[in-house]
């Protein structure tokens, strides 16, 4: 609040001097590099996305009964709480720990979503996130790296037998996070073993 404040001081000096109000909008728009400037605001955050995972077994072999697994697609939801505000003096730098699920179609190798199972994929993440820019007039451009596990339940249905196979998996993931203002942004991510896409809500 007193960094905005003084950055609308100085420009409402420029506009008294000649300046206007575009001017004004432009250079709040401006970004501005903060990686070096440690914050300890640190806020809980609620993210609303879809994912594709593609790894687990044509990559790795560990899954699939050869009915299914080339891939899965389906919503699901993540939340991380702060944990470190800092964790590199001097580096704009917090950590948090939190949880994911991802409520997970897999369709089937001949037949598609005509003939698909339900995996739920459930687990926790840990996240380190370097703030790199401040962007628009609250929001922000960061980088980060997530490491977990999940676990992840087939229900088949019936359509292969009448059980219920139960994997686990290692997460890492690389990605970003566009904060439009302080409190909603998009956030993105690849890695293994997943793409994910979504809306970020902090609070």
């Amino acid at each position: 609040m007193l960094r905005s404040l003084g950055l609308a001081l100085v420009f409402l000096a420029a506009l008294v001097g000649g300046g206007d109000n575009l001017g004004v909008e432009q250079a709040h728009a401006q970004a501005r590099v903060v990686i070096n400037q440690p914050r300890t605001d640190r806020q809980i955050e609620l993210t609303l996305r879809g994912s594709a995972y593609y790894g687990y077994d044509w990559l790795d072999g560990l899954y699939g009964y050869g009915h299914w697994g080339d891939y899965a697609v389906g919503p699901g939801i993540q939340m991380l709480f702060p944990i470190v505000k800092n964790a590199i003096p001097g580096v704009n730098n917090p950590m948090y720990l939190g949880f994911f699920g991802d409520f997970l179609l897999l369709p089937n190798g001949r037949f598609g979503f005509d003939n698909f199972i339900f995996g739920p994929a459930f687990g926790l993440v840990f996240q380190w996130r370097f703030v790199i820019l401040d962007l628009f007039q609250s929001g922000g451009l960061s980088a980060f790296a997530n490491f977990g596990f999940g676990l992840w339940p087939w229900i088949t249905r019936g359509n292969y037998c009448d059980c219920v196979p139960f994997y686990g998996f290692p997460l890492f993931e690389l990605g970003g996070n566009l904060f439009f203002t302080r409190n909603i942004g998009l956030t993105f991510s690849f890695g293994y073993p997943a793409a994910k896409f979504g809306i970020t809500f902090a609070f």
